[in-house]
C-alpha cells in the first residue's frame, strides 16, 4: 500500500451532509490490506457509507480474521493436517 502515499477517497456529499474524505496515506507504509469504510442501511432502507480506515499489515488473512472468519491454510489441508 506504500505506493498509495498521496491519494484520498473523496465521497460526494448528499443533502445536508459534508463530503467524506479518507486519506489512503494513513498507515500505508506498513499495511498490505486496508478497509476504507463500511455501508450501513438505515431504517428507511437507504444506504449510508461511513469512512472507517483500518489497516492490516498481515494482509487479507488478518482482515477477515478480524471479522471473526476462519481461514484454512490450503497447503495444510492438502497435506492432511
Amino acid at each position: 500500500m506504500a505506493g498509495f502515499a498521496g491519494p484520498a477517497l473523496i465521497l460526494e456529499a448528499g443533502a445536508d451532509q459534508d463530503a467524506a474524505v479518507v486519506h489512503l496515506a494513513d498507515g500505508a507504509e506498513t499495511n498490505i490490506a486496508m478497509r476504507l469504510g463500511r455501508f450501513d442501511r438505515d431504517a428507511a432502507g437507504d444506504w449510508d457509507f461511513t469512512p472507517a480506515l483500518a489497516g492490516y499489515p498481515g494482509g487479507l488473512r488478518q482482515a477477515v480474521v478480524a471479522y471473526g472468519l476462519e481461514v484454512t491454510d490450503e497447503e495444510a489441508v492438502a497435506a492432511g493436517q
